[in-house]
């Protein structure tokens, strides 16, 4: 990695850990707070399946990824 993920604390969920979490649990409609939300990978997979998500990041590189999102 380089540039912005040179960070001993960014750990980017991977897509299949991902896809298996939400296997086991119904989100759509439920609030859900990511209080380490990295450039997004949860917020984008919750919000894909109707989840309203609450997020924060207190890496500024990667907060700026985060507000491209909306």
């Amino acid at each position: 990695m380089n540039g912005i993920f040179d960070n001993g604390d960014f750990f980017p969920s991977p897509e299949n850990v991902i896809f298996r979490m939400l296997g086991q649990i119904e989100v759509n409609g439920k609030t859900i707070l990511e209080p380490s939300a990295g450039k997004g990978d949860l917020v984008d997979a919750l919000t894909a399946e109707g989840a309203n998500i609450l997020y924060c990041e207190t890496s500024t590189p990667l907060q700026r990824i985060l507000s491209g999102k909306g």
